[in-house]
Parts: structure tokens; C-alpha cells; sequence
């Protein structure tokens, strides 16, 4: 695996505006900051003049290994020009790190500077690229799986559903996706029997009216959050887009009513601290739930050319949460260039 963060270079964007060489800031491993210039790169490397305090200007060749993945892409796309085989070799590069709409950028440059080289790859690399990547992402699902991380598991299963299609791994991604969601269901129903029995323990007239007024309060949250993981289920496994939109949407519908449920209860000063802790998990569940099937929806979205859309999908998951990493990174990748990589047309499970 490639090192990642080890050459960044802070003004990215003036190396893909400007007309002529700039000085720039160049970071380094060790934490040291220099002020230099990019002057070529191979498929391989970056060479670049750095200004050393004490020792003037010096020329340093960093391989791709130790450069910071955008960075490395946007010297190369600037390098390579109307090269159709360099430009294939940088989608798949940017496979490499999950860039897949900059791979998609460069297949369709390639595709414009010379059809027949892409077709070839297409045909001859491309089917063993999509199932070896389709089956790694089972594999770490698998893994994250086992290690008890349901969410990561989760997530590894979603990608596969919704950008690998038409791949070996897709009966495997949909078994993960139901192994974690029992796990986590089997999770859930132990803290709630787990909870029973300790309110259970108190005075047996206490218990039951507090029993009583927390069910009031929690199972209605509970019940909204298992129909949107169910909901977000259905989308994933959906072999049509209406089919598709209508899991996500309903899954997205239903955790943002969960979110209305704990904020009003809220409201209501609830002076039991078992309650109030419950609500406050119940509440980062439902938020989280919703911004997944947001983003799911997109993801299935961009895999169809549908990128505008796509990028609405992402904006309403940071309508709920602005700092969240994933959706940020998700409406980036999207907006940056249009769609997912390779092919002019979808031949899936969903149409």
C-alpha cells in the first residue's frame, strides 16, 4: 500500500491553473516545510527544486509511494497530456486510493485521445481489475466483521452494492450486509433486555411506571430505527433504480423522524439519566442512518450518470451534519468530475 501524506503540497491548485512554474510551499516527511517548484514526474515520481535554509536551492526525485495521492494525480494529469495509455494508467492509479471519479476523468480522456487503447484495456484489464477491487473491499467487510466493527462492515458491503456491480462479490457483499445487520439487531436486543433487567431490580411498582414511561419515550425511537436500517436494506439489495431510490428514501424518511422523536422528547426535561443517555444514542444512530442512505442514494446516483442528483443526495446528508468527513469527500469526489470510471454505458442489476 502505497504511503500516504509524505509530500504535500499546499497550493495544488495553482499547479493546475497556472500557465508557467510557481514557487510553492513543499511539506516532507520529519515536518519540515521548504519553498520549491515541481519540475517533471514520471508514472513513478515527482522531481522537484527545493530552497534549503543554509544550503540554497536542491533537486530532490520523490517516488508516487511517498507523495500525498491528489497531489501526485494533479501533477500527472498535467504532465501526461494526449498520452491514451499514461492516462489509463493514472485511472488506475487512482483506483488504487478510491478516486474513482478522476479514474473515470481519465478513461474518458483516454477514450477521446485514442478508442481503440481504451477498448483493449476494457476488454483485456479492466473485468479482472473491477472483481480484484470488488473482492478486497469483501474481504476488509469480512474482516471488520469479525473484529465486531459493524459499521465498517457495513459501509465495505455498501460500496461493493452500489459501484461494483456485475462483479463475483456481490453475493458475498449482500450476505455481509445481512450478517451485520443481525449482529447489530442481536447488539441492540441484548442492551435493551440488559436494561429491562436493571429497572426490573428497583421496587416493583417504581419499576413499572418508570418501566412504562421510558418504553413511551424509547420504543418508538427504537421502532423508527429498525425500519431505516430495514429500508436501507431493501435499497441496497435492489435489482431497479425506482426500487433503489424508494430503500433510500424511505430508509432516510425514517431515521430524520427518529432524529425529530429524541429532540422532542428532549425538550420534555426528562430527568431520568438512563433515558437521557439512551436518547442521545438513539439520536447520533438516526443521524448517522440517514446520512448513509443519503449517501447511499448518490453513490447508486453517480454509478448511473446521475451526478447532479447525486450531489443533492450528498447536500442533504450535510444538511444534517456539515462536518461530516465521509459526505464532504463523497460530494467532492462527485463534483470534481462526472460519475464512476470506465465504459460509456451501466450493465448491472438495477436499471
Amino acid at each position: 500500500m502505497r504511503k500516504q501524506y509524505a509530500f504535500v503540497i499546499v497550493t495544488m491548485l495553482a499547479l493546475l491553473t497556472a500557465e508557467a512554474r510557481a514557487e510553492q510551499l513543499l511539506f516532507l516527511t520529519g515536518g519540515r516545510v521548504f519553498k520549491g517548484e515541481v519540475l517533471s514526474s514520471t508514472p513513478n515520481s515527482v522531481t522537484a527544486r527545493v530552497k534549503i535554509e543554509g544550503s540554497g536551492e536542491q533537486t530532490h526525485t520523490v517516488s508516487s509511494d511517498e507523495c500525498d495521492p491528489h497531489f501526485f494525480y494533479s501533477v500527472r494529469n498535467k504532465a501526461i497530456g494526449n498520452d491514451a495509455a499514461a492516462r489509463i494508467e493514472l485511472a488506475k492509479y487512482c483506483v488504487d486510493f478510491e478516486m474513482y471519479s478522476r479514474a473515470k476523468a481519465q478513461m474518458d480522456r483516454a477514450r477521446q485521445i485514442d478508442e481503440k487503447v481504451v477498448e483493449k484495456f476494457m476488454k483485456e484489464e479492466f473485468p479482472k481489475i473491477k472483481e480484484g477491487l470488488a473482492a478486497k473491499l469483501l474481504s476488509a467487510g469480512q474482516r471488520s466483521l469479525r473484529r465486531g466493527s459493524t459499521k465498517n462492515a457495513k459501509k465495505y458491503a455498501s460500496l461493493i452494492l452500489t459501484k461494483f456491480e456485475d462483479t463475483e462479490a456481490i453475493p458475498g457483499a449482500e450476505k455481509l450486509l445481512d450478517a451485520a445487520n443481525k449482529k447489530e439487531e442481536e447488539a441492540n436486543s441484548k442492551k435493551r433486555a440488559q436494561r429491562r433487567k436493571s429497572e426490573e431490580s428497583e421496587a416493583a411498582v417504581k419499576v413499572r411506571m418508570e418501566t412504562e414511561k421510558k418504553e413511551n419515550v424509547l420504543a418508538p425511537v427504537e421502532k423508527l430505527l429498525d425500519e431505516g436500517q430495514r429500508a436501507n436494506t431493501r435499497g441496497l439489495k435492489a435489482k431497479n433504480m425506482s426500487d433503489t431510490r424508494n430503500g433510500f428514501g424511505t430508509a432516510a424518511t425514517k431515521y430524520e423522524r427518529a432524529m425529530k422523536r429524541c429532540d422532542d422528547f428532549m425538550k420534555q426535561d426528562i430527568k431520568d439519566p438512563t433515558v437521557t443517555t439512551a436518547l442521545n444514542e438513539m439520536n447520533a444512530a438516526a443521524k448517522e442512518g440517514a446520512i448513509q442512505a443519503y449517501l447511499n442514494l448518490a453513490r447508486s446516483l453517480s454509478a448511473r450518470g446521475s451526478y447532479n442528483e447525486a450531489v443533492k443526495q450528498c447536500n442533504m446528508a450535510l444538511a444534517i451534519d456539515p462536518n461530516h468527513a465521509e459526505a464532504k469527500a463523497a460530494r467532492a469526489e462527485i463534483s470534481t468530475t462526472t460519475g464512476d470510471w470506465g465504459g460509456r454505458g451501466r450493465r448491472g442489476r438495477r436499471r
